[in-house]
């Protein structure tokens, strides 16, 4: 039965195998074994001869075929009780997109025996690419009645299945930090907000009005239906970015200050927008469909530790150079206000046009 199964998958994928995501792959418990399809980065093995770093052309994958799927049985693991279970009937798919004649991922097919008892499970990757986008797999687990999402990283290569509801909050949790601090609108947008000069009681306010803005878009996306583009989404933000920076601005010139109610409206309805951006990383993760609650509040509780990470350090910044010079904090806050106007200038023209 399951060897009729990969041989159907296997004519089926060679002209569909662009289909699958990047990175990204499946795991199906069941009649007794665990059958796995993954998109590996070829940058993820070692010792094949290749004329492009990175890519593979289907010359070069016959010949380092073995290779391949010797470090597939390595580093491709479904475990049992802290053991491997051995992969069977493993087949690569190749898959080009037209007028190329090679790949830079490469789809694994393969079947593991389970044990006659339940047995706890855990299921490792090993094998990962050269570039961040590559570091990172997201794994659909399924069985009757049951599904569930692992995300594995170098740092955390194995992940038990069937986790309990405070582990699946524990992995959005590092999710939602990471991409804050990786998303570099989003935290140029907090320091914008932050370099206004205000009292640590506004700041507290700003901050909240930051958070309660976008988690209710956050909410509003996983459970309400509410949906928008990439295309609209992502220049709104960095207007967001231009917006903030400008009106600072036009306030410094006039030698006034933005009144605070006004500037936390402001901050609060920017934060909508930024919400929709949240959504659509969470979007693209994937939640997991067993955890939906904890899923969303793991990672808004993630994005809320990232966005207290970046305003502690901000205001470490500021402390350390009012102590050099009392001068020195309104420089940096000059400096945010412009880097937010330059770089958010730049990215809402480059989003427009669809550059980059």
């Amino acid at each position: 039965m399951w060897k009729t199964l990969l041989m159907w998958l296997a004519l089926c994928l060679p002209c569909q195998a662009h289909l699958m995501v990047a990175q990204h792959g499946t795991l199906n418990l069941a009649h007794g074994g665990g059958y796995m399809v993954l998109s590996l980065p070829v940058s993820s093995f070692q010792g094949l001869s290749l004329k492009t770093p990175g890519r593979i052309t289907l010359p070069e994958l016959r010949v380092g075929h073995a290779a391949i799927e010797a470090q597939l049985q390595r580093e491709a693991q479904l475990l049992a009780y802290g053991r491997p279970l051995p992969l069977q009937g493993l087949m690569l798919s190749f898959s080009v997109n037209e007028g190329s004649d090679s790949t830079d991922q490469l789809v694994a097919l393969g079947r593991y025996p389970l044990p006659p008892l339940e047995a706890p499970l855990a299921f490792r990757v090993g094998l990962y690419g050269a570039v961040p986008v590559e570091r990172r797999y997201e794994i659909t687990v399924t069985r009757p009645g049951e599904s569930e999402l692992l995300v594995l990283t170098p740092d955390s290569e194995s992940r038990p299945l069937w986790r309990s509801a405070w582990a699946v909050m524990g992995d959005y949790f590092k999710l939602g930090v990471n991409h804050i601090l990786t998303g570099f609108d989003h935290m140029l947008f907090l320091l914008v907000v932050l370099s206004a000069g205000w009292r640590w009681r506004a700041v507290v306010l700003a901050l909240s009005a930051f958070t309660v803005g976008h988690a209710i878009t956050l909410a509003a996306c996983v459970w309400g239906g509410l949906a928008a583009s990439p295309a609209i989404v992502e220049p709104a933000i960095a207007a967001t970015i231009v917006g903030m920076a400008l009106l600072d601005w036009r306030a410094r010139m006039r030698g006034a200050v933005m009144p605070v109610g006004l500037r936390i409206g402001l901050v609060f309805g920017f934060a909508l927008i930024h919400g929709l951006g949240f959504a659509g990383a969470l979007a693209e993760l994937g939640l997991d469909p067993g955890h939906r609650l904890p899923s969303v509040a793991g990672f808004n509780l993630g994005i809320e530790a990232g966005q207290l990470l970046v305003a502690a350090l901000y205001g470490l910044v500021v402390w350390l150079a009012k102590k050099v010079d009392e001068g020195h904090g309104l420089r940096l806050a000059r400096l945010a206000n412009w880097a937010g106007i330059a770089a958010g200038s730049f990215w809402l023209a480059s989003r427009l046009l669809g550059v980059g």
